[in-house]
């Protein structure tokens, strides 16, 4: 069992936030199983609202175009360190800490014609190591968890 961000901040959510409901946790329900602490949707978002996805969202993206946290609202991420310093402070008080994640590549990414990032290989996956060509962009690519695309008539 756990807690979502969601459910008390919308997508509102900061690092100050993050610690003290965590800390509460540890201490009042971690004895009753309680182990999971996540932060939701659009901890991306520079100026968040509170029901999310709003046409006027700015999003932080690297220089590869990946969701990075938004600073103003998680300033123990800068430098790159991402959430590892919030991650290290949920795990030493013995949670576990997760983030909501999306899938594909953002559309901000494409508009700005990012470059794609050196990407590893995968365990247990084909040893596939994707390098385009000086100057190639990929636009789309489908990794294996995704499903095949359903037909377009019903039978």
């Amino acid at each position: 069992m756990g807690w979502n961000s969601w459910d008390g901040y919308g997508t509102t959510i900061n690092e100050d936030q993050v610690k003290a409901n965590a800390a509460w946790f540890a201490q009042h329900l971690k004895p009753f199983g309680w182990e999971y602490i996540v932060i939701d949707m659009e901890w991306f978002v520079t100026n968040p609202t509170a029901e999310g996805n709003s046409k006027n969202s700015l999003f932080t993206l690297d220089s590869h175009g990946r969701y990075i946290p938004a600073l103003n609202r998680f300033p123990s991420s800068a430098d790159g360190k991402g959430f590892k310093p919030i991650g290290d402070y949920i795990h030493s008080l013995g949670l576990k800490f997760g983030i909501h994640i999306l899938r594909g590549i953002p559309k901000k990414a494409v508009e700005s014609n990012a470059p794609i990032a050196a990407l590893p290989t995968m365990p247990r996956r084909p040893r596939i190591l994707l390098k385009p060509a000086p100057g190639t962009r990929i636009t789309s690519a489908q990794t294996p968890q995704c499903p095949p695309p359903r037909p377009t008539t019903i039978r």
